[in-house]
């Protein structure tokens, strides 16, 4: 439990909540013998239906893979929150104020915050590099997938120059700290406290965002075929967690939100497979 906001704010947060109203916003929920049922979100591998959501006593559990709790750590739990964002999304929901954070817990909310910040003058910067003139071979490659501007436009594609420290440069000038930069995994530190360089060089970059449409991360597509990768993901950060991000997640989520399941196919396994929303 956050100490930032008082437990008896979060416990009241939680007896105004609609648990299997806001579950079934995102699981499809079949109402059995006085409780909820479905498949569990957080597992792969069977179409029993192992999860349950009790209204009565506020909780879900999974009898399968043990998951289980709240409707606050369903929402950090399924959509990648921390606390505080998922007690933000409830109080809203409830037409609830949120209480004052603590000097700590703000500091932490404001260090997100300027990461965030980082990604977002990233994004932009990597899209006007890819309309310079720098960035002509890696339009031409564009053109040659045949991918369309209105595709460029809205996946928001960029280009990394091979300068070793365009985005560097770029973010000290706007006054961010080198911390923070370096932080976002965006540039990283040579051995022994050397310069500070961009991760990303000679690349098309395809930004990540997380289920509420904040950037998080980047890909990045080589343009040589020397390169040793020939695509780079971010690193772990505070604000990218690999296993907890699916590319696109927000913008599917909400295209399809009247429709029960998502089909995708898998290259590698030339198959196909489906997934509950």
């Amino acid at each position: 439990m956050s100490k930032s906001i008082p437990r008896e704010f979060i416990d009241k947060l939680i007896e105004m909540s609609d648990i299997v109203g806001i579950i079934g916003t995102y699981v499809d929920l079949r109402q059995s013998s006085g409780q909820y049922r479905s498949k569990c979100p957080f597992h792969d591998g069977d179409n029993v239906t192992t999860f349950s959501v009790s209204p009565q006593k506020g909780i879900y559990h999974c009898f399968k893979c043990n998951e289980g709790g709240n409707v606050i750590s369903f929402l950090m739990k399924y959509l990648s929150l921390d606390f505080i964002e998922a007690v933000e999304i409830l109080a809203k929901e409830a037409g609830l104020q949120m209480p004052e954070q603590d000097p700590l817990a703000k500091e932490k909310s404001n260090y997100r915050d300027e990461l965030f910040k980082v990604m977002e003058l990233s994004v932009r910067f990597y899209q006007r590099s890819l309309n310079s003139a720098q960035g002509l071979k890696a339009r031409e490659y564009i053109d040659s997938r045949k991918l369309s501007s209105s595709i460029v436009n809205e996946f928001e594609l960029g280009f990394a120059s091979n300068n070793r420290t365009d985005l560097f440069d770029y973010l000290r000038g706007k006054e961010i700290p080198e911390q923070h930069i370096i932080d976002t995994g965006m540039c990283l530190r040579s051995d022994e406290g050397g310069a500070v360089y961009d991760r990303f060089r000679d690349r098309i970059m395809y930004p990540i965002r997380d289920s509420k449409g904040r950037y998080i991360a980047f890909g990045g597509r080589a343009m040589s075929q020397n390169a040793r990768a020939k695509y780079l993901n971010s690193p772990e950060t505070k604000l990218f967690d690999k296993g907890r991000s699916l590319y696109n997640f927000g913008s599917a989520r909400s295209a399809l939100s009247n429709q029960s399941c998502l089909l995708y196919t898998s290259d590698a396994a030339d198959e196909r497979s489906s997934v509950d929303l």
